[in-house]
């Protein structure tokens, strides 16, 4: 549970957030909640990274370059949303802690929720 301005706000509370709150929930999901959770793991996961991370991150980065210069914005939507998606996973991959992952992996879930 987090707070804003006083507020405690559970998962619960942004999933079903009405339409007009939609915008709060995501500012709060993305610049406290999200933000915060998946700096720690990035952190982590850079200090505990190797070369095999590094190597998947770099590929996975280059699989959304090449999606991103392929088509049209449009067209290629599903498959950027992936890709990303996984080049996300893969930054915080050597983190070592697969209770935070899933956290991270859940909020990214929200977020995209919100985002479309």
């Amino acid at each position: 549970m987090g707070t804003s301005g006083g507020f405690a706000i559970t998962a619960a509370d942004i999933s079903n957030a009405p339409h007009t709150a939609s915008h709060f929930a995501l500012r709060i999901l993305r610049r406290e909640l999200r933000s915060n959770i998946e700096g720690f793991a990035l952190r982590e996961s850079i200090a505990a990274g190797d070369d095999h991370w590094e190597s998947e991150l770099v590929a996975s980065h280059y699989r959304l370059s090449k999606i991103e210069k392929s088509k049209p914005a449009a067209a290629r939507l599903p498959q950027w949303e992936a890709a990303h998606r996984e080049v996300h996973q893969k930054l915080l991959a050597a983190c070592n802690m697969p209770l935070l992952l899933q956290f991270c992996g859940t909020l990214h879930d929200l977020s995209d929720r919100y985002r479309r």
